[in-house]
């Protein structure tokens, strides 16, 4: 009656797994050395008493056991089944210093610029210079087929332009050809 009303106490007060496993435990230690006696003093309730407490142990004991095996496969369940088995990883390999120079063609009917290695065309729109995969206002195919201009730099068109734009103006056609791609 004692042990169930502080194992009753202990379990209202803390909702811990933990504490309720301590206070079983402690329970069940003190009932062994003799600290928590039966109502009745006679040896046939020493004896059941006894093997209850044994009994108590041994199954408190499996329980633990049983709780810390439960408790080991938990952290084994996101893994691999096959958790023997090594995978080597793909080999990857990069090169260092290895940058591809950046090339313009220039398009003077539409002042466009277009960026072979990126794939890009660059063009001022406002003041503020743009990079897209397609050409404003016009098809690529109506682009490719006007003037066009291979330029010798390999940095940004912006620092370029005011020259290029000198040289190269709107109704420029490259000499000996009346359309199409000049080198």
């Amino acid at each position: 009656m004692l042990m169930k009303r502080m194992i009753r106490l202990k379990i209202k007060r803390n909702t811990n797994k933990s504490a309720v496993t301590a206070v079983i435990g402690m329970v069940l230690c003190a009932s062994v050395r003799g600290r928590v006696t039966p109502h009745r003093k006679s040896s046939a309730n020493r004896v059941t008493s006894l093997q209850k407490v044994k009994s108590s142990i041994i199954g408190f004991v499996l329980c633990v056991a049983l709780l810390g095996a439960l408790t080991g496969c938990v952290g084994n369940v996101d893994g691999s089944r096959h958790s023997g088995v090594y995978v080597r990883p793909p080999l990857v390999l990069v090169e260092a210093g290895v940058v591809a120079q950046d090339d313009y063609v220039y398009y003077p009917s539409y002042q466009i610029y277009y960026n072979g290695n990126r794939r890009q065309y660059i063009y001022l729109k406002g003041r503020s210079w743009v990079m897209r995969p397609a050409p404003p206002r016009v098809s690529a195919d109506v682009l490719v087929a006007s003037p066009s201009v291979r330029l010798d730099f390999h940095d940004s068109p912006a620092i370029h332009h005011a020259t290029v734009v000198q040289t190269y103006p709107k109704n420029w056609t490259p000499t000996g050809s009346v359309a199409g791609f000049q080198e």
